[in-house]
C-alpha cells in the first residue's frame, strides 16, 4: 500500500522503505524531503493532517523560503497538488535542507512540534517566543501564518537532559507540561512511565546529525562513551521503576506512525566524500544498535553525500 501510494521514481531515488515492528521507516539523504513524505501518507490516510512532528536534529532547520510565500500560499489554497508540492520540496532540498518544517506548516502538513536537540543552530525566524504558563519552563515559539491558524513549537535539548528534566513526573501538573506531554504522548508519574494517545498522530524524524558534537569547524560522530551515557541516563522514583533515555527513544518511536531518517552525510562530520559516507555509516550503526535492535538492514541503504531525484 505504501509503495503504491508514493511516486515511483521518489521511491527508487530518495526513499529508502524498511519496518522497525512494523512501523514503516523511511531513509533518505536529505531532511528536505520530510514534508513531502508526510504529505503522500497524510494522501494514503497513514498519517493524520495535520500531524504532530517529533524532530531530533543537530540544527533547528527553521527558516523559510521568502521568496516563494506567494507560490506556498496558492498551493495551499489549491488544495496542495501533487505537482507543486514536488517542486516546493526540490527547492526545499535546493536550499539547504533547513526551511521544511515551517513551510509544512504553512502548508498543513504539520501541526505543532516538538524539537529534541538542535547544539549546531539555536536560530529562531519569525515566530514569537512564549510561557506556556507562568511556571512554564519550557523554550516555546508560536507562529501565526497568514490563514491565522497558530503553530506550537517546543525547543528542548539533548534527550539525556530532558528526561530529568522536562520529562520527569514532578511536572505533571502544570498545564504546559500536560500540553507538551499529551503531543508527545508521554506521561509520567511516581509510579508509572507510559505512552498514551498523543493528541494528533506523531511523524518522528531523526536526522542523524543529532548524534554528532562539534569543535569549532569540525563535527565529529558521537564517540562509544557519549552514546552510553546518552543511551543509559534517565530517570526513576522510588515507586516507579527507571527510564533509561534508550528506552524512552525507543517507545517514542514505537507511539508514533511513521519513522523518517534523514542521513545527512555532509553533516556527520568529515572532509572529503569517503569520510562523510564512513561517518554516516558509523552514526547509522550505532543508532540502529542502540534504538531500533539492528532491524534495519544497512546493506539495502546509499549512504553516498549527493541527493540525486
Amino acid at each position: 500500500m505504501i509503495k503504491k501510494g508514493l511516486p515511483e521514481d521518489l521511491l527508487r531515488n530518495a526513499f529508502n522503505l524498511q519496518f522497525f515492528n512494523n512501523k514503516p521507516v523511511f531513509i533518505h539523504r536529505s531532511h528536505g524531503w520530510t514534508m513531502y513524505l508526510a504529505y503522500h501518507a497524510q494522501q494514503l490516510g497513514l498519517l493524520s493532517k495535520p500531524c504532530t512532528l517529533v524532530m531530533f536534529d543537530g540544527h533547528r532547520d527553521m527558516s523559510y523560503l521568502r521568496h516563494l510565500k506567494k507560490r506556498i500560499i496558492d498551493c495551499r489554497n489549491a488544495g496542495n497538488p501533487q505537482p507543486e508540492m514536488e517542486f516546493l520540496s526540490k527547492e526545499i532540498v535546493d536550499s539547504n535542507n533547513n526551511t521544511w518544517i515551517r513551510i509544512g506548516m504553512q502548508l498543513g502538513v504539520f501541526g505543532d512540534a516538538i524539537l529534541f536537540g538542535g547544539a549546531h543552530d539555536r536560530s529562531r525566524e519569525n515566530g514569537r517566543e512564549i510561557k506556556l504558563d507562568n511556571s512554564s519552563s519550557i523554550s516555546a515559539e508560536e507562529i501565526v501564518f497568514d490563514n491565522k491558524l497558530r503553530h506550537l513549537v517546543i525547543y528542548l535539548d539533548y534527550l539525556s537532559s530532558e528526561i530529568s528534566n522536562q520529562l520527569r513526573g514532578e511536572y505533571h501538573e502544570e498545564a504546559s507540561h500536560n500540553l507538551f506531554w499529551n503531543l508527545l504522548g508521554w506521561n509520567c508519574d511516581e509510579y508509572r512511565f507510559q505512552f498514551t494517545q498523543p493528541t494528533r498522530d506523531v511523524l518522528i524524524s531523526i536526522d542523524l546529525d543529532y548524534f554528532t558534537t562539534i569543535w569549532k569547524e569540525c563535527i565529529f560522530p558521537w564517540p562509544e562513551c557519549v552514546w552510553e551515557y546518552e543511551m543509559s541516563h534517565g530517570i526513576g522514583f522510588y515507586k516507579s521503576e527507571r527510564l533509561s533515555s534508550k528506552d524512552f527513544f525507543r517507545n517514542l518511536v514505537l507511539n508514533s506512525q511513521i519513522i523518517d531518517i534523514a542521513l545527512e552525510p555532509r553533516y556527520c562530520g568529515g572532509k572529503t566524500i569517503e569520510e562523510y559516507r564512513d561517518n554516516c555509516k558509523l552514526i547509522f550503526s550505532k543508532f540502529n544498535y542502540y534504538i531500533l535492535s539492528n532491524k534495519l538492514n544497512a546493506s539495502k541503504i546509499d549512504f553516498n553525500h549527493e541527493m540525486r531525484f
